[in-house]
């Protein structure tokens, strides 16, 4: 197993509970490091942090949430990567709730923008990397815990689901994308 996994996904996707459930893993520890990984080099700065485990099996997790964490074309070779996407209604929810910094057209030009760089990376790594929908995450762990080679399931608690109402045509172009994108995926 590699010594780095990176959770590969957008704001309001529901990858913070991936993210937690993954660091109760005693071999797993994840730092939210919020840097650019642009060459394999980059990795010894996640790699460096004191984990809680002195074992040389031990993985660091990081969770890349923009486009720009992550540039490097190579580092899917030494990386293990989960793959994380969420449908627009909820995430643009949460992403106006949660970051006020957001309006809701800078959070779909975000969504959109974000979901475009999932899928030219997932790509590159489509053939052993799993690729989670948070509307199926409860039945699609067991792939992570396969691809992980955890030995007890992971736990996923459910985030809370904010409903407000949304410009209809912003969520209808929001949600071609993410069903066009989505498509693209499941082709590759």
């Amino acid at each position: 197993m590699q010594k780095v996994l990176f959770i590969i996904s957008h704001l309001g996707s529901g990858s913070s509970q991936i993210f937690n459930s993954l660091i109760k893993v005693p071999f797993i520890d994840g730092f939210r490091m919020d840097i650019s990984y642009s060459h394999p080099d980059d990795l010894e700065i996640l790699t460096k942090n004191i984990h809680k485990k002195n074992d040389a099996s031990a993985v660091y997790m990081d969770e890349l949430l923009y486009n720009h964490s992550l540039l490097s074309k190579n580092l899917a070779n030494f990386c293990n990567i989960i793959y994380l996407i969420r449908e627009p209604k909820s995430t643009l929810n949460k992403i106006i709730t949660e970051n006020t910094s957001y309006s809701l057209e800078s959070a779909a030009r975000y969504y959109c923008y974000r979901l475009r760089g999932i899928l030219e990376y997932y790509r590159k790594t489509s053939n052993k990397c799993p690729f989670l929908r948070w509307e199926n995450v409860s039945e699609d762990k067991k792939l992570v815990e396969n691809y992980l080679e955890l030995e007890l399931p992971l736990e996923v608690c459910p985030d809370e689901y904010i409903d407000k109402n949304l410009d209809y045509k912003i969520l209808r172009y929001c949600q071609d994308r993410y069903d066009d994108y989505l498509f693209k995926m499941r082709r590759i």
